[in-house]
This record gives structure tokens, sequence and C-alpha cells, in this order.
């Protein structure tokens, strides 16, 4: 009834991929793969959060890159395109919290961490 920490990064870096590493193109396969990996609970709440994001990504032709660099905290710099030009490239941090149950990881919680990138 354990994950060990390996798993949990890994697991970490996929969900990062799929909520972060989007471009009109992939938001909506990647927002339903994303939801296969979520808690019951959080699945409404998580999916109308991507679907507002899909809908704005695809109005603006935007696009994100996030590249990973430590996974304490999920850290990173996401890239932001719009229409193939660069609009920010900022420092991020998420937080990524998961369930274990029934041996099977849900995603209960992904979110950026204010102020936590420095």
């Amino acid at each position: 009834d354990k994950a060990c920490s390996e798993y949990l990064e890994q697991m970490g870096c996929f969900i990062a991929w799929l909520v972060l590493d989007v471009t009109p193109a992939s938001i909506d396969w990647k927002k339903d793969i994303l939801l296969g990996y979520v808690e019951p609970e959080q699945h409404g709440e998580l999916q109308t959060r991507q679907e507002l994001e899909a809908a704005r990504l695809k109005r603006i032709n935007a696009s994100t890159f996030f590249m990973p660099q430590q996974l304490v905290v999920v850290r990173g710099r996401l890239r932001t395109m719009v229409n193939g030009l660069e609009t920010s490239n900022d420092l991020k941090a998420y937080q990524v919290d998961f369930g274990y149950s029934g041996g099977r990881m849900h995603l209960k919680t992904f979110k950026e961490v204010p102020n936590a990138a420095k």
C-alpha cells in the first residue's frame, strides 16, 4: 500500500508533462489521459479547469513547454508561445499530491506553488 520515491518522481514528471507541456493540438488528448489518473473526488474540478485551459490555448493559439529541474516540488521553466512567439519563460513550482489505493496511483492535487520557484 505504498509507492517508492522513484515511482512518485516519475509520476510527478508525467503529470507535469500532461498538464504543462501542451499545444492546441495536444491538450485535449492529454486532458483525457490526465483525467484517468485523477481521484474521483477531484475529477469534476480538474476536468473543468483543463477544459477552460484548452479553450484558452486554442483561442489564442498558445503552447506551453515545461522543462523539469527539480522534483521535491516539481520545479522548472514554463515557456509559453503564442502564435509561435515566446511570451514568457518563467521559473515555476508545482505541488503534485498522489493517493495510492488498489495498486494504483491517483492524482489528488496539481497546483502552482506561488513564490516557491526561487
